[in-house]
């Protein structure tokens, strides 16, 4: 994301940084008030938060699945355990 935000900026692409903006402010308006009201930082702001989400994705995946065997395991144990 770093990489591609100073690509961007540094070939005009995406306007300069002018402002400093709380870090609370939702994705998308804080690249358009960062960049002195251009579209162009609200769009990269969105392009990284669609990196930022493609990166952690796999790994929300894997948790998932590996809650899903624990408790796929933990219900045979208990059923097992009932039927003795």
């Amino acid at each position: 994301m770093t990489t591609i935000s100073y690509l961007a900026i540094s070939s005009g692409i995406v306007h300069p940084v002018v402002a400093n903006i709380p870090w609370v402010t939702p994705v998308g308006i804080n690249g358009f008030l960062a960049t002195g009201g251009h579209i162009s930082g609200a769009v990269l702001s969105i392009v990284n938060l669609g990196i930022s989400i493609c990166i952690y994705l796999p790994f929300v995946y894997a948790v998932e699945r590996i809650e899903s065997k624990k408790l796929k395991s933990t219900d045979n144990v208990s059923s097992k355990t009932i039927n003795m």
